[in-house]
């Protein structure tokens, strides 16, 4: 099914049509499956970067869902230019969604470290809390705020 050659295809997807929907899905759950499997390639802050694919079928069956969901939210529907196969258009949102949570990922790393990477000086993890915190002997240094859950 293409919705580029069928403009009554097309307004039944851009109206969200649960059937065509449902039919769109069948025709292409496989590729995107193969995508998010095997994997790809991509650039992201000058460095090429390899995803590799997900092996834990889980977590595979969560990507191909979210793939579709968010290529038949309404923006998404509505975005679709009805000039080319829609497939590639599908393809693309799904590889957006997974460079995206790559990104946020990268993101993280740079505010959360463990412990021994914060204060790597420390014996234990108690002495990095206590590092952290800056208790020094008589109590904290000036300015030292309460950790989460902890008293103020």
């Amino acid at each position: 099914m293409e919705l580029h050659e069928d403009p009554a295809h097309l307004a039944a997807f851009r109206r969200g049509d649960r059937q065509l929907l449902a039919s769109l899905y069948r025709a292409h759950v496989d590729a995107v499956e193969r995508l998010l499997r095997h994997g790809f390639t991509f650039t992201s802050q000058g460095k090429t970067v390899r995803f590799r694919g997900f092996d834990e079928p889980f977590r595979l069956q969560e990507a191909i869902q979210d793939g579709f969901m968010r290529a038949f939210r309404e923006e998404a529907r509505q975005a679709y230019d009805g000039q080319k196969p829609w497939r590639p258009y599908m393809l693309t949102i799904v590889r957006n969604q997974v460079i995206d949570q790559f990104r946020k990922r990268q993101t993280e790393q740079r505010y959360f470290v463990s412990f021994s990477q914060a204060a790597p000086e420390a014996a234990s993890e108690q002495e990095a809390i206590e590092h952290l915190r800056g208790d020094q002997p008589g109590g904290r240094s000036p300015g030292a705020g309460a950790l989460p859950g902890e008293p103020q």
